[in-house]
């Protein structure tokens, strides 16, 4: 998250935010909206027709607000890597380029890594695992530079912003016949933002009092002792605390680490069973050791 807030703040001169919106539904009301009153909402009846979704990929200018989007019936690989050329092909070809991006695995497939290195004339060799191919997709010695948002961090993403202006002023009032139409409708937007709205967006997060909000919602699961807990989600919370107490040293000053401290020791038995209980072998003995290793950080003896 810092390094994401970091980049808004201090930004270089190539910086794009790029995501997928999938599944856009062309829907199709069937009788007309009812108006109603000067400043109240029209009346739109709940029945409609579903014709089709299309995906829409979008590449978002820091700098300057300027969106360069296609309409696609998927978002594979395939199609990433023929987009991502294009978008590539239309900036200086002496410029370092930045991209933001989320963790969805087409980001950092094999594939897309070697078109990265080809447009960025360097060598790459396949790597096994995702988040070696991410390690290098970040690395800051080529001329494409890949960084990828947190885990469940989309928000960090601020062509997210965009998305929700297209659509509140374009997708939600919207009636469409067909795909086309909604394609086309989605295109027209973005040309008309270009034209006439495009403006960069004020980043003004920094990130203040996050940390505290993380361990106090982990603090009131480990309090509901809830048999909903999957193992995977507590794997992820498990490796998100042992990575604020590492990282940022006043959390471990606070009242909600304490509680954390204390929980862990009197939830033992809970947390135990979370494991055990999981038909999920392959994650069993990694969140054991996430376990643990945060059992370390916080000198806890069970």
């Amino acid at each position: 998250m810092q390094h994401i807030i970091q980049l808004y703040l201090n930004q270089p001169q190539y910086l794009f935010c790029y995501d997928e919106c999938p599944g856009i539904q062309a829907i199709m009301p069937l009788c007309p909206d009812l108006p109603v009153a000067e400043n109240v909402p029209n009346y739109r009846d709940f029945l409609y027709t579903r014709n089709g979704t299309t995906d829409l990929m979008a590449f978002l200018n820091v700098k300057n607000g300027n969106v360069f989007g296609q309409c696609n019936d998927n978002h594979n690989r395939h199609t990433l890597i023929s987009l991502f050329k294009q978008h590539v092909t239309r900036q200086p070809a002496d410029a370092q380029l930045h991209y933001i991006m989320d963790n969805l695995n087409t980001h950092f497939h094999n594939d897309f890594c070697k078109v990265v290195a080809q447009l960025s004339n360097v060598k790459y060799s396949p790597l096994e695992k995702g988040i070696q191919r991410r390690e290098w997709l970040g690395k800051n010695d080529k001329r494409i530079v890949i960084h990828f948002t947190p885990f469940h961090g989309s928000w960090l993403n601020m062509v997210e912003i965009w998305f929700g202006i297209l659509n509140q002023k374009c997708i939600k009032q919207g009636a469409f016949n067909s795909v086309e139409i909604l394609q086309n409708t989605l295109l027209d937007f973005i040309d008309t933002w270009n034209r006439y709205f495009a403006h960069p967006f004020t980043w003004k997060y920094k990130g203040d009092g996050l940390y505290e909000k993380a361990i106090s919602r982990f603090n009131k699961l480990l309090l509901l002792e809830t048999a909903q807990m999957d193992i995977s989600f507590l794997n992820k919370q498990l490796l998100l605390m042992a990575n604020i107490a590492r990282n940022y040293q006043t959390i471990l000053q606070t009242k909600h680490w304490a509680q954390l401290r204390e929980l862990i020791m009197l939830k033992k038995e809970y947390l135990q069973n979370v494991i055990i209980n999981s038909p999920k072998e392959r994650k069993k003995k990694t969140t054991w050791q996430s376990l643990d290793n945060l059992k370390k950080i916080m000198n806890c003896q069970f």
